[in-house]
């Protein structure tokens, strides 16, 4: 793939309609999409479970890479897998599993444009990076390691994989929201910083 200029408003419009269609499946979710933003809640009281994106100027794209590694990568396709990623990111944010259970949901192999990969080693999973789709666009969304596994390239091999499962199905744009300190991650994979999102709290009463 070559690099191309690409809107930042259609980039961020994708992939807030890719964190609704990732979080259709949270127990006590709810999903909004407006003019200008999306707002996708999962139902839980811990932020990164809760977003809702605004969308801003035009910005560039750049070509994704794939990553060599020596795990094994698979697609979570039923609910034991899916099971295995609440697991792994429960470990990863520190946050109660069955927050991000309920985030996940049942229902959540089902899902026609939302996926979760997982990275193992002896059949363990170690990470895992989750994936909502809108059209050819991608958000990459619930990336995470256990902590005794970080610095290895297990989420580097996750999200790897996500990117080359889309591309072989069509998908040509990657967007999402990174940290600071995953950045580096995520230009090895091919990502350009297309801007610098500003956060805002929302507390309840």
């Amino acid at each position: 793939m070559g690099s191309r200029r690409v809107s930042l408003v259609d980039l961020g419009r994708a992939v807030g309609d890719g964190w609704c269609a990732f979080g259709r499946g949270a127990v006590r979710g709810e999903a909004l999409l407006v003019p200008g933003g999306g707002l996708g809640i999962g139902g839980e009281p811990f932020p990164d479970m809760n977003f809702g994106y605004v969308f801003g100027p035009d910005g560039v794209g750049e070509a994704v890479r794939h990553v060599e590694h020596e795990y094994v990568v698979e697609r979570a396709s039923d609910v034991d897998g899916v099971m295995d990623a609440v697991d792994v990111l429960g470990d990863a944010y520190e946050i109660a599993p069955e927050w991000v259970r309920s985030l996940l949901g049942p229902t959540f192999p089902d899902l026609p444009s939302a996926d979760v990969f997982l990275t193992r080693r002896e059949g363990r999973a170690l990470a895992a990076a989750g994936t909502g789709r809108s059209g050819s666009t991608v958000g990459i969304y619930a990336v995470g390691t256990r902590q005794a596994h970080r610095r290895r390239g297990a989420a580097a091999a996750a999200v790897s994989a996500a990117l080359d499962h889309h591309v072989r199905t069509g998908a040509h744009l990657f967007g999402l929201l990174s940290a600071p300190d995953a950045e580096l991650l995520y230009a090895g994979l091919g990502f350009a910083v297309v801007d610098h999102a500003q956060m805002w709290r929302v507390e309840g009463p």
